[in-house]
C-alpha cells in the first residue's frame, strides 16, 4: 500500500513520486508525536517562512494562487518542487522530517541561500518552538540636529520583535548623552532632552523583549551654537542742508542837502555791489558730486549771468543768462542737473550789472565731500575777482 500523503501528491504531479521517495516521504507509520505544519506559497512570499515541527513531521507546501514560477529548493541538496514554465496549475509539495535540524529552503526563481529573497527555514526539534531571535532596536530623532538648549524628542516606538507580538518588547533604556550609563529605563518608548554645549552626542537604545532577549541602536545627535544675531541695519545718510541765501546788501543812504548851504564839489558817485546771491544743493559721493539746486536769489533787470566749468565731466562750459525784468530767483538746475561732476571739477557763477560790483560764486568739487564754496566780488570792468570790500 502506497503512503497516503504520496497518494496525494502523485495526484497532483505524478512525475515528482521518485524526489518523495529520495527525500523520506514514504514511511511506514508517522511518529505518535508528530506536528504536520502547512506554508502557502504565494509570488515571491512563503507564509509562514519559518516553521517548527517534532521529529517525523511533514511540513506541505500549497502553491494555489499566484503568477509566477516557484520551486521549494533545500539547501542540503534535496529538491521538493518546481512549477513548469508558462500557465500552470496548482500545486502542492511535502517533506517528512525524521530527526532534529534546521532545514533551509528558497524559490531557485525569487530568492538564494543564506535567507536571500523568498526563502524559509523548518526547525525540527521535540517541542516543535522556534528558535528565539533578539529584538531590533530602532528609534528616531526629532530634530536630527539641534540648537543648544533645543530639545530633542526621541522615539523608539519603531523597534520590533521579530519572534513576538505587538507589545512583546518589555523594557527600553536609553543613554541620552553617549558616557555609556542608561538614564531611562522603563517601559516608556519615547524620551526627550536638551544639551547645553555645542558637540556630537552618541544616543543609546537597549531594548528587550518578554524572553529577555537584548539589541542596541545608536544615532549620533549634532548640537551647534545659537546664531549671533543679525548685525544692526546702516545709518541713513541724510544730505546737507542747502546753505540760506545771502540777503541783499543795503543801499546806501545819501543824506539830503540842507536848505540854504551852498552846493560844494561835486563827489564821484560810491560803488555798491549787486543785490544777488547764488546759492546752491548738492550730494557728495566718493568719486563724484551731484548738484542738485543751483539759482541766483533775486534776479534784477539788467543784470546778466555767466555760468562756466572746467574739469572732468562738466555739463556746461560756458552759459549766459540776461535777466529782462526782476524776479525773484533765476533756476539754472537744469544746466548742472544729473551730471556726476568729478574731483576737481570748478564751477564759477558771476552776476553782473553795469554800474554795481558784481557777484561771484566758486564751488570746487571735492572727494566725498560738499563743494568748497568761495564767494568774490567783481568790480565794473574788471576781469578777474577779488574778495569783497563792499
Amino acid at each position: 500500500m502506497s503512503h497516503p500523503s504520496l497518494a496525494a501528491f502523485s495526484r497532483v504531479r505524478p512525475g515528482l513520486l521518485a524526489i518523495l521517495s529520495t527525500i523520506g516521504l514514504v514511511s511506514a507509520a508517522s511518529p505518535a508525536a508528530a506536528v504536520d505544519k502547512a506554508v502557502g506559497v504565494s509570488d515571491n512570499n512563503f507564509t509562514p517562512s519559518l516553521v517548527a515541527v517534532t521529529p517525523g513531521s511533514t511540513v506541505t507546501w500549497n502553491y494555489s494562487t499566484g503568477g509566477n514560477r516557484h520551486s521549494v529548493n533545500f539547501e542540503d541538496g534535496l529538491y521538493a518542487h518546481a512549477s513548469p514554465t508558462g500557465a500552470f496549475p496548482p500545486w502542492t509539495a511535502m517533506r517528512t522530517f525524521p530527526a532534529n535540524g534546521e532545514f533551509r529552503y528558497f524559490c531557485d526563481v525569487h530568492g538564494g541561500p543564506g535567507g536571500q529573497g523568498m526563502s524559509g527555514t523548518v526547525y525540527v526539534n521535540a517541542t516543535a518552538t522556534l528558535p528565539g531571535r533578539p529584538p531590533r532596536a530602532s528609534f528616531t530623532a526629532t530634530p536630527e540636529s539641534a540648537l543648544v538648549d533645543q530639545n530633542v524628542s526621541f522615539d523608539g516606538a519603531g523597534s520590533i520583535d521579530p519572534d513576538g507580538f505587538v507589545g512583546s518588547i518589555v523594557r527600553y533604556q536609553w543613554d541620552l548623552d553617549g558616557d555609556g550609563a542608561y538614564e531611562i529605563d522603563g517601559v516608556q518608548a519615547s524620551a526627550s532632552r536638551s544639551y547645553a554645549t555645542p558637540g556630537t552626542r552618541l544616543v543609546r537604545l537597549r531594548v528587550t523583549d518578554i524572553d529577555g532577549l537584548v539589541g542596541e541602536t545608536t544615532r549620533p545627535i549634532a548640537v551647534s551654537a545659537p546664531l549671533p544675531p543679525p548685525p544692526p541695519p546702516p545709518p541713513v545718510v541724510t544730505p546737507p542742508a542747502p546753505p540760506p541765501a545771502a540777503p541783499p546788501p543795503a543801499l546806501p543812504v545819501v543824506p539830503a542837502p540842507v536848505p540854504g548851504t551852498p552846493p560844494g564839489p561835486l563827489a564821484a558817485p560810491a560803488l555798491t555791489r549787486l543785490g544777488s546771491a547764488v546759492s546752491f544743493a548738492a550730494r557728495a559721493r566718493p568719486a563724484y558730486t551731484q548738484l542738485v539746486a543751483l539759482a541766483v536769489r533775486p534776479a534784477r533787470a539788467g543784470s546778466t549771468v555767466r555760468v562756466a566749468c572746467t574739469g572732468r565731466a562738466c555739463p556746461v562750459r560756458t552759459a549766459v543768462r540776461r535777466i529782462a525784468r526782476n524776479a525773484a530767483k533765476l533756476d539754472l538746475t537744469s544746466l548742472v542737473r544729473g551730471r556726476r561732476l568729478r574731483p576737481g571739477s570748478r564751477l564759477e557763477v558771476r552776476v553782473t550789472k553795469p554800474g554795481s560790483v558784481g557777484v561771484v560764486r566758486r564751488l570746487t568739487i571735492r572727494a566725498g565731500r560738499g563743494p568748497r564754496s568761495e564767494s568774490l566780488c567783481l568790480a565794473p570792468g574788471a576781469s578777474r575777482p577779488a574778495a569783497c570790500t563792499v
